[in-house]
């Protein structure tokens, strides 16, 4: 991802984010020495709030534009330029993992705890 790449799509992964969670991201930053200029490079963070971010911005576009729920959660992937597949399968999948205790991490060898 390009430095120009990364700052548009973090400035609009922070507009679709609430009040609430642009705080949250701006503690964790500070708890973790992250600038908050530089939150995107950061994986873990960058996934959180970028999920965050289309799951927010679907809900507006299913509410103002009466869009179908998949097709919402498509377009507001794509307006923060993350693939909707992707979205998707961390919406599917952090909740099984949550669940059933499924480690969904690629580098973890341990596959369930």
């Amino acid at each position: 991802m390009t430095a120009m790449t990364a700052m548009r799509r973090q400035a609009a992964i922070e507009a679709a984010l609430s009040p609430v969670q642009r705080a949250a991201l701006a503690e964790l930053c500070n708890l973790f020495a992250i600038p908050l200029d530089r939150w995107i490079a950061v994986g873990p963070l960058r996934q959180v709030f970028e999920t965050a971010a289309a799951v927010r911005l679907a809900e507006e576009l299913r509410i103002n534009e009466g869009a179908a729920a998949e097709d919402a959660r498509a377009r507001a992937a794509l307006r923060l330029e993350v693939s909707p597949d992707t979205i998707k399968t961390r919406l599917n999948r952090w909740p099984y993992a949550a669940v059933t205790g499924f480690q969904i991490e690629p580098n973890d060898r341990r596959r369930a705890t």
